[in-house]
């Protein structure tokens, strides 16, 4: 593990002087508000493709994940195919969840933007970049770096009112040839699943409310503490990142292991969310700033937690308990 940390650091250095992904882009890279998985359905990240002519995968240019950015556009109309777990910009990994339609309208400024799913798929958050560089930059000291984490996109809906159909009117576009970059969550969403638009946990049909574990707090002020299962089948590299800071584990994993992770805030906490990659490929992510339910029982990915603790110290109730 010593000499992939040596490696990975030797990559940074090299490219330290380029505007692409410096240590602190890779933590950037890890502020997406993306890919929340639901137990009972999958959920991959998603990104437009463009053709050869006017896409360019991110790892061409650098960056350590995959996806698109496309242009220059000019004014006119486009549909482009919106690809979900497609790893290393090969669409034969992954799946067709829909399309982007844009309309760019030079005379008034404007693109319109409508992310549509197909039959079977929800798109659960969209992020998109419209700007005149391939990449939206990101100021880091005096100098501007370029970024392709989603979370640093100008433009977010983090819970579509439409999850079929997330549109963006975007105005006072003031040039005559633009870039885009569009990510989404995209969600397979089976027939027969009911969903609850409380918390967007599926249920196939109503149950008793169980009874609360004594002494035990619903997420009210922040995580500090979660011991987690890991589900995967194979031996894998688990790296977990918070929204910002140094990966809080990174080390190879076995099917059935139990992981313990601290947060490393200034007040314990692990911040908004955590990110998890395995083999250097996206898994999952938690929410760890209680705006969504997080307990035992929750699974996301390839994990479940088994336990955790508020900030103040208090045990979590499994998620069922929870009144949202």
């Amino acid at each position: 593990m010593k000499y992939l940390h040596l490696l990975a650091l030797s990559f940074v250095l090299l490219f330290g002087s380029c505007s692409k992904e410096s240590t602190q882009e890779q933590e950037e890279l890890l502020n997406a508000q993306f890919a929340t998985t639901k137990s009972g359905s999958d959920c991959n990240t998603a990104f437009v493709k463009g053709d050869d002519t006017v896409s360019t995968c991110f790892l061409k240019d650098g960056f350590r994940r995959w996806g698109w950015t496309i242009g220059p556009l000019t004014p006119g109309d486009y549909s482009f195919p919106i690809y979900a777990g497609a790893g290393r910009c090969d669409i034969e990994k992954g799946a067709l969840a829909g399309t982007l339609n844009v309309s760019f309208d030079g005379s008034s400024d404007t693109v319109d933007v409508a992310y549509v799913a197909n039959n079977g798929f929800e798109f659960t958050e969209t992020h998109l970049y419209i700007g005149s560089t391939p990449y939206p930059m990101i100021k880091k000291g005096k100098r501007a770096k370029a970024t392709v984490a989603p979370g640093k996109y100008p433009y977010q809906h983090a819970n579509p009112i439409n999850r079929k159909n997330d549109e963006y009117n975007i105005t006072d576009v003031k040039e005559n040839k633009i870039y885009m970059i569009a990510h989404a969550v995209a969600c397979e969403v089976p027939l027969d699943v009911i969903e609850d638009p409380i918390d967007d946990q599926p249920v196939d049909e109503p149950v008793d409310e169980p009874t609360p574990e004594e002494n035990c707090v619903t997420c009210n002020n922040g995580v500090s503490n979660l011991i987690l299962k890991y589900t995967g089948s194979t031996a894998t590299n688990l790296i977990i990142f918070p929204e910002v800071g140094d990966a809080l584990f990174d080390e190879t994993v076995q099917p059935g292991q139990i992981i313990e992770i601290n947060g490393a805030m200034v007040d314990g906490s692990f911040g908004s969310l955590l990110e998890f990659y395995l083999n250097f490929e996206y898994d999952a992510v938690m929410y760890t700033d209680c705006s969504r339910r997080i307990g035992p029982e929750l699974t996301k990915g390839s994990f479940e937690v088994i336990s955790g603790k508020t900030t103040a110290g208090d045990s979590l109730c499994p998620v069922s308990f929870e009144p949202f």
